[in-house]
């Protein structure tokens, strides 16, 4: 009774016993194998760290229904074992590892551990994962598999998603491995990433703005998130850009909308804003009036301003017609 403890192809030596005083062998065995690991046993060398998609502020973070992806990936370390549970050291030498990318199977999370929406339920969670890396480490008979960096994950919007910020608290699992030759993982891995980037449910805000028919206006807009019970300028926004021109007025007669791009700062567009158009530069009547502005949000930046269940995009009103006074001036009074 013999036993392999390595994997690979090898040549066996036998020597009988001598029969009546006479010795047969030694013999020896044309190449046999490749023998194979019994099992593949899997430890985290990394457990990772979710990133936020919007950075540059005083806290990272990440808006519900925002891509998001890693930090740093996890990383992976697994290691070929004999049924004894000792390391075939073997099993990375080159012609004996047949472990591929396509032979694991990690299951991907579906709704967050700790975080749940207005109805009780558990916020659901969308994750996009690519082909993750698989090398040799500096240690015979265990490789290494990373995740992959390009990897996403997204926060489902809806109205039971609109809660307080809260940091994620995601799992994937390393649920099988199963190669060519059957060899199996031996036990699940759980992979619970760390993360210091909130999900923060947002909006953007159009701030009304007026002033005389013949000067153009800068409609001023933020962003903003719901802290658990109202909405809040979101200070540590520096990402959010705008785009005058995409924005829509009605009517086209009053105004248009110019040209100018920007980037909002601690979640406000400060002196900047849309651009709208002087009606004595549009071609039409009246040259006084309202003009409803709508801007068209990234999804995670619309809003349900009107109450009614559904996210639309924002809207403000622009006045022409109207002095708007000296910018000094706080208060004035009419003393009859």
């Amino acid at each position: 009774t013999i036993s392999q403890s390595e994997v690979g192809v090898f040549r066996f030596t036998v020597t009988p016993p001598n029969y009546l005083g006479y010795a047969f062998g030694p013999f020896t065995s044309e190449p046999i194998g490749r023998f194979y690991p019994a099992s593949y046993w899997a430890d985290l060398s990394e457990a990772g760290e979710l990133g936020g998609a919007n950075t540059g502020g005083a806290n990272d973070f990440t808006y519900t229904g925002q891509d998001t992806g890693w930090l740093v990936a996890p990383q992976l370390e697994i290691t070929a074992r004999n049924s004894a549970g000792l390391i075939t050291e073997n099993f990375t030498q080159p012609g004996f590892m047949t472990l591929l990318i396509s032979h694991f199977t990690i299951d991907e999370p579906t709704s967050d551990n700790s975080a749940t929406g207005t109805d009780g339920s558990p916020l659901p969670v969308t994750v996009t994962s690519a082909d993750g890396t698989l090398t040799t480490s500096g240690t015979a008979g265990v490789v290494l598999f990373d995740l992959s960096a390009t990897d996403t994950f997204n926060y489902d919007r809806s109205a039971t998603a609109e809660v307080a910020p809260f940091l994620p608290d995601l799992t994937w699992v390393l649920s099988d491995i199963t190669d060519a030759d059957g060899v199996n993982l031996n036990s699940t891995l759980n992979i619970t990433p760390a993360s210091n980037a909130q999900i923060r449910f947002g909006r953007l805000w159009l701030e009304d703005v007026y002033g005389p028919e013949t000067e153009d206006l800068e409609m001023p807009l933020r962003s903003e998130y719901f802290n658990g019970s109202r909405y809040l300028q979101n200070t540590d926004d520096f990402a959010t850009t705008w785009d005058s021109s995409s924005a829509v007025v009605t009517p086209a007669s009053l105004s248009a909308p110019g040209t100018g791009t920007g980037t909002v700062s601690s979640g406000r567009s400060d002196n900047d804003g849309l651009l709208l158009l002087a009606p004595t530069g549009v071609a039409g009547t009246p040259d006084t009036g309202e003009a409803t502005v709508v801007y068209p949000a990234p999804a995670w930046l619309q809003g349900d301003y009107d109450g009614d269940g559904s996210f639309e995009d924002p809207e403000g009103v622009a006045s022409f017609g109207i002095y708007r006074g000296h910018s000094r001036r706080i208060l004035k009074r009419e003393i009859r």
